[in-house]
């Protein structure tokens, strides 16, 4: 889908807000850093907070956003198609699970968004930081003694 049909509600939050959108695509196909793009993020927690991004808004239905900006060109743009709509709604409800679940509730939350507040954030993980992950475990492999691999 070209990246014009689904991003006007970036550009008109960068107007209203005064700031600039840093965007995370819900696939991993775009999160190659090799792309080097300024404004994109990868659309996982560490990434979220590796950013340069202020704040991580999860739009709950973005595709309804995208409809509801009004169309200035003619003939009308066609309706966000909808594999991209469910792509969309699913990956706002999960990811905001999700970080509830990592970070704790947002710091603002309505029917269309909850937002969290990368620099509380960040600042929270480094007083408190995740434990490490467990060591695995040895394995048994026959013809050496036990747990020497």
């Amino acid at each position: 889908m070209p990246m014009w049909r689904t991003n006007r509600a970036f550009y008109l939050a960068q107007e209203i807000h005064g700031r600039q959108v840093v965007v995370a695509p819900p696939r991993p196909l775009l999160w190659d850093a090799r792309l080097a793009l300024r404004n994109l993020a990868a659309g996982d927690p560490r990434g979220f907070l590796a950013s340069r991004a202020r704040f991580l808004v999860v739009h709950r239905d973005l595709a309804a956003e995208e409809d509801a900006i009004p169309d200035v060109f003619l003939p009308p743009r066609t309706d966000i198609l909808p594999r991209f709509r469910q792509v969309f709604r699913r990956f706002g409800g999960a990811m905001g699970d999700r970080l509830e679940r990592e970070w704790g509730r947002p710091d603002y939350a309505d029917v269309h968004l909850r937002a969290w507040d990368l620099d509380r954030v960040r600042k929270a993980r480094r007083a408190f930081p995740a434990p490490p992950a467990p060591a695995a475990a040895p394995r048994d492999v026959p013809g050496h003694p036990p747990g020497t691999l």
